[in-house]
């Protein structure tokens, strides 16, 4: 019942309550009624003709429900607080949280690709001719199963050449997870170009932007290289085929390693995101583990 509603049964059954009793339904009815409104305004798939770009993707598509569920997920996490949280005079910033008991959105067949050895061969043979940024990325992003996110971010200070290890800082982690990991001979010798190419002091981006050698690689001029290099390759465009189809090809390289030991090498908090989202047994890794259960198989007596 909205208040006017409320207010109006109120008069014409010449109701008397206490008023303390009264302002309380009063704030139940006006809780409920604005839990009522945000619940039917966050029907975003019914508000896409009206919104139009606000809730489309840079190709003009709508954005996924993957996107909403996070988002709304946030937004969420943001009321609860608010209802816990308090001022300088002591009142709640929120009386309750409107979005309770709401349903976010699921993506029923996420698509996450993982990248194909011949595809990452054939992206490495055009990689200097796009650039030797691109390449350099390329290689560490494929031998260390990290985001180009962090990637891009990487220092000079972060890099120890002669212990042959990374520093992946927190602040650049999508986790907030700080590690430090062991890298290949192949990532050693792309940071060995990246030093010939930009050298600079201690505090130099490995992968500087290109107007401004002290700044980092930006995050649209990486998305270019990928999509130019897929071009000059002659891969087929392909959802989902990008910087982190390298993370799921790192994750899915390692299936037979301890979980633990992945989860280190690739900066996973938790085994259960690597499970559920990043590794993918092939055709032939499941007719090997069917092959090697029957030669295990004991003898009928």
């Amino acid at each position: 019942m909205s208040i006017p509603c409320f207010r109006k049964a109120l008069d014409s059954r010449r109701l008397r309550l206490h008023p303390g009793r009264l302002a309380s339904v009063q704030s139940t009815a006006r809780k409920r009624q604005e839990r009522q409104i945000v619940r039917s305004l966050l029907n975003l798939r019914d508000l896409l003709p009206w919104f139009g770009p606000w809730v489309l993707c840079p190709s003009g598509r709508p954005v996924s429900d993957r996107t909403i569920e996070c988002d709304l997920k946030f937004l969420i996490a943001v009321f609860n607080w608010a209802a816990k949280s308090r001022d300088e005079a002591g009142r709640l910033l929120l009386g309750s949280n409107p979005l309770k008991g709401l349903k976010t959105p699921t993506a029923k067949n996420p698509v996450r690709v993982v990248l194909l050895e011949e595809e990452y061969h054939a992206l490495v043979r055009v990689s200097r001719k796009m650039d030797w940024r691109f390449h350099v990325a390329l290689v560490l992003a494929h031998e260390t199963g990290h985001r180009i996110g962090a990637i891009r971010k990487l220092r000079w200070t972060d890099i120890d050449l002669e212990g042959g290890v990374v520093r992946w800082r927190a602040e650049h982690e999508k986790t907030g997870y700080e590690h430090t990991t062991p890298v290949t001979a192949e990532v050693l010798d792309a940071l060995e170009e990246a030093r010939r190419e930009n050298p600079g002091n201690g505090d130099a981006p490995v992968l500087p932007a290109s107007t401004d050698a002290s700044r980092c690689a930006g995050r649209s001029l990486v998305r270019y290289w990928w999509n130019r290099a897929e071009k000059l390759a002659g891969l087929e465009p392909q959802r989902g085929r990008g910087w982190h189809s390298l993370r799921r090809k790192f994750a899915s390289d390692l299936m037979d390693q301890p979980l633990k030991v992945l989860c280190e090498l690739g900066g996973w908090k938790t085994a259960k995101t690597v499970l559920q989202c990043y590794q993918r047994a092939d055709e032939d890794r499941l007719r090997k583990a069917l092959a090697s259960r029957r030669n295990g198989a004991l003898d009928p007596v």
